[in-house]
């Protein structure tokens, strides 16, 4: 499955196994992309709330409004959180189970807007301001 999300547009599930034939569907918006864990895609809307959605229903699992309008970077999954970065240059952990607020860090007044890369517990990361670093989530 490839799950796509467009500005002004929609949220697709496509299966690449099926010639391209769309699953599912929905209206969502989104000017930087989507994440999937635990059986779900996440999509952060173009307003910075963000949804769970599962992967084969379509059915929302949950959302949050605590960052609208905070201008948040493509969710990033790392571990068993989201990992998004916001206009600030506030880094905030999110629970895939259901949508708490785990944990922020303010990395650097000048912004978070590159996407993140993870790998397992860690998450790298660029502000901005020019501070590349490495953290460990535990």
């Amino acid at each position: 499955m490839l799950y796509v999300v467009s500005y002004q547009g929609n949220l697709l599930a496509i299966d690449l196994s099926a010639n391209g034939r769309i699953r599912w569907g929905r209206e969502a918006s989104s000017a930087v992309g989507l994440a999937a864990g635990f059986g779900n895609v996440y999509v952060v809307y173009d307003d910075s709330r963000i949804g769970a959605i599962d992967l084969e229903s379509n059915k929302d699992q949950w959302e949050i409004d605590d960052f609208t309008y905070r201008y948040l970077t493509t969710p990033a999954v790392v571990g068993s959180y989201l990992a998004v970065g916001d206009f600030e240059g506030y880094l905030h952990l999110v629970a895939q189970s259901d949508g708490r607020i785990v944990g922020r860090r303010k990395i650097d007044g000048e912004g978070l807007t590159a996407p993140f890369v993870t790998d397992g517990n860690r998450i790298y990361l660029i502000s901005d301001g020019g501070r590349l670093m490495a953290l460990e989530v535990q």
